[in-house]
């Protein structure tokens, strides 16, 4: 709850307050009485009551400063803010990268890097109070996509660590097979990200429907097994009522198979 009061005082750097207690100590050795003393603070616009004086004083003569800057009630927090940084910054990078950030991915940084056991409502405040706050997620466009360059290198790489294997088997007989699945969610997601920037990334790619790309490469160059696509879309259905606009996607869909057939031949 805010309060309804705003207390002069609170406007004073804690240590200021320190100096403030122990000029009064002081001056009230050499004879200044405490409303003397009060008065001066205000005409120097220092507004301090005579309680929280007394309190400050009390505290010097304790040896101690006016204001602990530790905290003196509750639980210790469960990180330090160098490992509460650490912890945001990871945050920052899962974000760069298109991964989603909940509560329990967050959690589980914490334990597996600094052995702290947090539990939920403290992954909370941390991430609110760390300028983080649930947003919903958008897709990554389609130029977010794996480095083909990287790949391919990967690729030659293994290649080359086979060779002697490959070179016993005929061309005939050796091929590469790759299925290739597109997404088919298409809920909306949510995760953390910084509150107040951009709408966060989401890296995985959508479709709208479960689609699987077979294809098959032979060693000796021949075309033996042309590429399948398994799909769930009622577009490609020979079997429905013909309309319009049914009509137009079956023409489409012929014309393109038209020219990958010209493609192969050619």
């Amino acid at each position: 709850m805010k309060r309804a009061l705003s207390y002069p005082a609170s406007h004073i750097p804690d240590e200021f307050k320190s100096i403030m207690a122990r000029l009064y100590v002081i001056q009230h050795a050499k004879g200044k009485s405490r409303s003397e003393f009060l008065n001066e603070l205000t005409e120097a616009r220092a507004q301090v009551s005579e309680r929280q004086l007394d309190r400050w004083v009390a505290r010097i003569e304790s040896n101690d400063e006016a204001i602990s800057p530790d905290k003196l009630t509750g639980a210790a927090p469960s990180l330090c803010r160098e490992r509460r940084d650490i912890a945001s910054g990871w945050v920052l990078d899962e974000l760069e990268h298109g991964q989603e950030v909940h509560l329990e991915s967050y959690r589980k940084f914490v334990f597996n890097h600094f052995g702290v056991d947090i539990c939920p409502q403290t992954a909370l405040n941390y991430l609110n109070e760390d300028g983080f706050t649930m947003r919903v997620l958008k897709k990554k466009s389609s130029g977010f996509a794996l480095d083909l360059s990287i790949l391919r290198t990967d690729l030659w790489n293994w290649v080359q660590t086979r060779q002697n294997e490959f070179n016993n088997i005929p061309g005939s007989k050796l091929a590469s097979v790759d299925f290739t699945f597109t997404g088919h969610r298409t809920e909306r997601r949510s995760g953390f990200g910084i509150e107040g920037g951009a709408q966060p990334m989401e890296a995985t790619k959508i479709s709208k429907f479960t689609n699987c790309i077979v294809t098959c490469v032979w060693a000796d160059g021949k075309n033996r097994t042309p590429p399948i696509l398994y799909t769930l879309s009622p577009d490609f259905r020979r079997d429905r009522p013909s309309t319009k606009r049914r009509d137009n996607i079956v023409e489409h869909l012929i014309s393109v198979y038209r020219v990958m057939v010209y493609i192969r031949a050619g």
